[in-house]
């Protein structure tokens, strides 16, 4: 959240359990721009806490 974005794991839509390391997206109620701008924040926090620090 403190990026602006919110993310959730994946498996928690999963009832039945299972289907680890997934994530879910929902975009449907937001205009292309604002989609092109969160995907950018979400791989800046992804490739800020996978990467090793240098």
């Amino acid at each position: 959240m403190k990026n602006g974005i919110a993310f959730i794991s994946g498996e928690a839509f999963f009832p039945n359990g299972g289907h680890k390391n997934t994530l879910r997206l929902n975009y449907t109620n937001i205009n292309e721009e604002k989609i092109r701008e969160g995907i950018k924040i979400l791989s800046n926090v992804i490739k800020a806490n996978m990467l090793p620090n240098n």
